[in-house]
């Protein structure tokens, strides 16, 4: 099969180039795909309305102008040869030839039909961050349909505040914000993500071994008062060894990093935090007490439980079921890759803001260790228990006015 591609002048305005393609194009209607491109018009994939771009072609070989031929084969591309006919053709230019046809043979062959457009909130450096990185990485984007619109925000508020106007489809939050809000007449769902939560932590030499060596210690807290790390560690204390940690210890409330400051400076006794600003202590010498996991288990709960969920509105769902599952899909896959392919989590490890191959290889697996492994009925029974013990806790200002969760928060998910 023969076909004449003219370099776009993203590509290089210098060169005309002929293209000779020796085994056919893995799609149907693959001789229309090339006359189209040899015309220079922008060629339709057979049955769909949408168009693939021509022009958009270098942009998406930015990341992969570095493979071989032979590297390029293994992805089972379209061999080609080029006739140089007067041309003084650098190798760098035909690589880019070449990945421009094989690109355009695979993208064609693979990508689903468009599912539509997903509005998704992210903090700048968050793990969902990660996720999203790795989606466009691998180009699962594409191969489920779907156009994602990543918005990055300056603090977990400006997300709930975005769900709330419609400017936003998607965040990245925990259940009980959506049970509280479910109980003032909104129709937030929720599909677990991470069971992933805080650890207490204390330099390596301290004398603070369980909860009850906290009597009389100062304690830094992440994420303010209402924290369920925090409710919960109180619910633990009580139950584990009477204590009661807002009489019995000095809490101090402060942003994450600057608690970690302050008990690199020694003047907090313990900490409290999320699990990566934890896992960066860990990484630097310090010894971890307890984790969100021991305290469940303290209060009763032998099940991992989601800590944060994906929430969206369930009136949005139901008019955009498609790109929600294709987000799911892409996602899992995504996280899959992440913890399973070495190659995938380089691309993304710089996002962790860490240098140090030993912190990085820390977050890494913490990250995997909060993937969310089962998610049924024994489960789901869990998290309605540990809302019981928040709402006993933490009061009506934490979970809403109902003693009892919700029963329809959650998306009807399986994995």
């Amino acid at each position: 099969m023969l076909g004449h591609l003219k370099a776009r002048q993203a590509l290089h305005s210098r060169y005309t180039f002929n293209v000779c393609v020796h085994t056919p194009l893995p799609f149907a209607g693959s001789a229309a795909i090339l006359a189209a491109i040899s015309a220079g018009e922008t060629p339709t994939f057979p049955g769909e309305s949408e168009r693939l771009q021509f022009n958009d072609l270098p942009i998406r070989l930015a990341r992969l102008i570095n493979l071989s031929e032979n590297e390029a084969m293994k992805y089972g591309y379209a061999r080609v040869s080029t006739d140089y006919k007067k041309v003084d053709l650098e190798k760098k230019m035909f690589r880019m030839l070449f990945l421009a046809v094989a690109t355009l043979s695979s993208l064609l062959a693979n990508a689903a039909p468009p599912v539509g457009t997903l509005k998704i909130g992210v903090l700048a450096f968050g793990t969902v961050n990660w996720e999203l990185e790795a989606i466009r990485n691998e180009g699962l984007d594409k191969k489920y349909g779907l156009v994602l619109d990543v918005q990055k925000l300056a603090g977990p508020d400006a997300g709930k505040i975005g769900l709330k106007a419609d400017g936003l489809d998607l965040i990245a939050t925990d259940w009980i914000w959506v049970a509280s809000q479910n109980q003032s007449g909104a129709d937030y769902r929720f599909i677990p993500y991470s069971t992933q939560a805080g650890a207490l932590m204390a330099p390596a030499d301290s004398a603070i071994r369980t909860v009850a060596d906290l009597k009389g210690k100062k304690i830094g807290v992440a994420g303010g008062p209402l924290d369920k790390n925090w409710i919960l560690l109180k619910a633990y204390a009580k139950k584990q060894a009477g204590l009661d940690l807002e009489k019995a210890s000095e809490p101090v409330f402060a942003a994450p990093p600057l608690l970690n400051q302050e008990l690199a400076a020694g003047k907090l006794d313990a900490l409290l935090n999320f699990w990566h600003y934890a896992a960066k202590l860990e990484s630097g010498g310090y010894r971890r007490v307890l984790d969100g996991r021991e305290v469940l288990q303290g209060l009763g709960v032998a099940v991992p439980l989601p800590n944060l969920g994906f929430v969206f509105k369930q009136s949005w769902a139901a008019a955009n079921g498609a790109a929600l599952d294709a987000f799911i899909k892409a996602s899992a896959e995504a996280r899959f890759g992440l913890c399973h392919d070495d190659a995938a989590w380089s691309k993304v490890a710089p996002l962790t803001l860490e240098n140090d191959p030993k912190l990085q290889a820390a977050l890494r697996q913490e990250y995997c260790a909060g993937l969310v492994q089962r998610w049924g009925g024994e489960e789901k029974q869990s998290v309605a228990k540990i809302y019981a013990i928040l709402r006993e806790t933490g009061g009506a200002e934490l979970t809403g006015k109902s003693d009892k969760l919700p029963v329809d928060i959650f998306w009807p998910y399986e994995l």
